[in-house]
């Protein structure tokens, strides 16, 4: 399957580009999951692609995020944050951002279970301090926090207590630094020795297979971030000849902790984007060239041809003809806002809470716009103020043309109202 490493899928609001992928993030994992493959052959229902597309967040292989204004670097990739330790002071400690977490993730081979060994260390040592006589004597302890606590065996001070950084042993598990690079690391030598005592299997015994499992990071409204800021100098390293395993694979030594960083080839990237947003023609040249954009536009075929005798396909269609007419084609309405209307009560509530709002934000409340847009010669969906003509007389005559409109009273309306739109 020729799926591209980096996408976003862009279009008008309601086109369903955030379920488009859930869709697209399982046809990635079932690249390699002869499982999934089978489960998705199969035709499941909506639900059960969610369903299933959870278990697959809840297990690490697909990770979703929403870009913000604030959204930043730190949040994505690394940066400081502050912690206070059991005697009150306040340490800085660097922590991974969902890029880095999944990165490392897709990087990881899939029988390690330091994450498991590790989570059973605190469990044990919660209960009790435990002793340690792999190379150099000690007393762990685990009292919370990013640190496990050392006190020597033979110390002149028996109040000691050294800290060793609980993400260091891991990324020492992994051959990713040397005990030297990790503070007081002849202790998390120590703790690893005796890990591997308790189960651990030691990473170079392991299979290198991490590229037989596929990952996924889904970027929902990707144009609303600061790209710059956000990726820095790794949306160079997204590029697919980029990538680790590739001729020309490239690293770069991260700013906070110093680590030497690349991106696998088994990280998939999804971005959605809402051409309405009026983000979206500043969009960072940087982004454009190193994804591929992959429009979704309504589709009215998706919709009922007769509900109450108003063909609901049709309406959405004469809209949104009149719309790009009117407008662009960035502006149309979405079918999905029209999917889960089951009477005409459902779609008063979509027209009322939904439609007239949105097109009011298009047009600027141009109320003349969107009577045209409506096909509403009757005055029904929107209706002209025109007892207010009796406080604009000493005003009328330097605005001839202007006048002021009203939302109707949308649950009046009646089903002919509606077929008009299309009639």
């Amino acid at each position: 399957m020729n799926i591209p490493l980096n996408q976003i899928l862009y279009g008008p609001p309601g086109t369903g580009k955030t379920y488009s992928t859930i869709q697209k993030a399982l046809k990635i994992i079932a690249i390699k999951d002869k499982d999934l493959k089978k489960f998705l052959d199969s035709s499941p229902s909506r639900e059960e692609l969610k369903d299933k597309f959870d278990e697959y967040r809840k297990n690490g292989q697909i990770e979703f995020i929403t870009f913000h204004q604030s959204y930043s670097y730190e949040e994505f990739i690394e940066g400081l944050k502050a912690t206070t330790n059991e005697n009150g002071n306040i340490e800085y400690n660097i922590e991974d951002g969902v890029f880095k977490s999944l990165v490392e993730k897709a990087k990881t081979k899939s029988e390690a279970n330091i994450d498991e060994k590790i989570d059973w260390l605190k469990e044990e040592l919660l209960k009790n301090d435990i002793d340690i006589s792999e190379n150099t004597s000690f007393k762990l302890q685990y009292t919370g926090g990013k640190t496990f606590r050392v006190t020597p065996e033979k110390t002149k001070n028996p109040d000691a207590k050294y800290p060793v950084n609980i993400e260091k042993i891991k990324k020492l598990y992994k051959n990713e630094i040397e005990h030297r690079e990790v503070y007081n690391g002849s202790y998390a030598v120590g703790i690893l020795e005796y890990l591997y005592k308790n189960g651990l299997k030691k990473y170079n015994d392991l299979k290198d297979d991490f590229t037989n499992r596929n990952f996924v990071l889904i970027i929902d409204e990707i144009n609303r971030g600061n790209i710059s800021n956000i990726f820095g100098e790794l949306i160079t390293l997204i590029e697919p000849s980029k990538r680790l395993g590739n001729k020309e694979a490239l690293e770069v030594k991260l700013p906070y902790s110093k680590d030497t960083f690349g991106v696998p080839k088994n990280l998939y990237i999804i971005g959605t984007m809402n051409s309405a947003d009026k983000s979206v023609a500043p969009i960072d040249g940087a982004l454009r060239r190193r994804f591929k954009f992959i429009e979704i536009l309504p589709d009215s075929k998706k919709l009922k041809d007769n509900l109450e005798d108003i063909n609901l396909q049709k309406l959405l269609e004469a809209i949104n003809i009149r719309i790009e007419y009117l407008y662009n084609r960035e502006h149309t309405i979405g079918h999905s806002y029209f999917m889960n209307i089951n009477n005409l009560n459902d779609l008063k509530e979509v027209f009322k809470n939904n439609i007239i709002p949105l097109l009011a934000e298009y047009f600027y409340e141009d109320w003349e716009k969107i009577k045209l847009i409506l096909n509403d010669n009757k005055d029904k969906f929107i209706v002209e103020l025109k007892d207010a003509n009796n406080y604009l007389k000493n005003i009328q005559d330097s605005f001839e043309d202007k006048k002021l409109y009203k939302v109707g009273d949308i649950d009046k309306l009646e089903i002919s109202d509606f077929k008009n739109i299309h009639e």
